[in-house]
């Protein structure tokens, strides 16, 4: 990337050192500009700071969610989502899970807040239980906890839901009560501003993915909604449905430093020509 913002003359005249000096610093713009372009900014949530307790049927197999690091329970269940501690499948740490189907959302605050650019691109990855008898859906909502999108695992099979409610199913999850990865990337510019999403599966820990069959380059049909509108999480799950290990990896938009950086070469490329 160096050598393309590298600018030389050969003229000794004052004019033209000066023409060299100026192309310098606009060299170096272009240097410090140009990896912002690439830079992308991860955020990852994974109940570690919560109260959890044990798998018992004498507390619903796990610590009440509602009211803990600003979850609210939306779904008026009395059971709710719950923290199970000591889970097996992930090292004995905190995970979430829910007997019944319940709905919970958590806005942006100071203990953890996530930020996406307008019109950028961006992934969300989260383990989730598979199995046929298992529901479990994570998302992001707007300021008012409303679901903009979700993806999961719905009637026994792997599923994207968009902001209307449509649901939209891939391929069968297996009958195997295991945690699986999901991967979202999101585009929110592709189709006219609606977005699209695609979902592949991995096992927990793999670093190489499956693309789930019926489950890419969907239209999510945002309409209005972009990147900044999206503000807090959401998990609903049922039917011993569980999930753990929340990351959202974002792209920002160019900043003004880069636009210069890249105005800057642009000149420095002519005055070579």
């Amino acid at each position: 990337m160096k050598k393309h913002c590298t600018s030389t003359t050969t003229s000794s005249t004052a004019r033209h050192s000066k023409v060299k000096l100026y192309g310098s610093l606009l060299s170096l713009t272009c240097l410090w500009s140009l990896p912002q372009l690439e830079a992308a900014t991860t955020y990852t949530y994974d109940f570690e700071s919560l109260n959890g307790s044990g798998f018992l049927s004498t507390n619903n197999y796990g610590t009440l969610l509602n009211g803990q690091d600003g979850w609210i329970n939306e779904s008026g269940a009395s059971t709710s989502l719950r923290v199970r501690s000591g889970d097996a499948s992930f090292g004995g740490n905190n995970s979430l899970l829910a007997n019944s189907t319940s709905t919970s959302t958590r806005q942006n605050n100071a203990g953890f807040s996530y930020l996406i650019a307008d019109s950028s691109s961006f992934t969300l990855s989260i383990d989730v239980r598979a199995g046929t008898s298992r529901f479990s859906r994570f998302g992001l909502t707007d300021s008012f906890n409303k679901l903009l999108f979700g993806f999961g695992v719905t009637g026994g099979q792997w599923s994207f839901t968009d902001l209307n409610g449509t649901t939209t199913s891939g391929t069968s999850v297996g009958s195997a009560s295991t945690y699986k990865n999901l991967l979202a990337s999101v585009d929110l510019a592709a189709n006219g501003g609606n977005g699209a999403i695609s979902i592949s599966l991995a096992d927990i820990g793999s670093e190489s993915g499956t693309a789930i069959a019926g489950l890419q380059n969907i239209n999510m049909n945002l309409g209005t909604i972009n990147g900044s509108d999206m503000t807090g999480l959401y998990a609903s799950m049922g039917g011993f449905g569980g999930m753990d290990n929340i990351s959202i990896t974002a792209v920002p938009e160019p900043s003004s430093a880069t636009l210069l950086g890249l105005s800057g070469l642009a000149l420095i490329l002519r005055r070579k020509r």
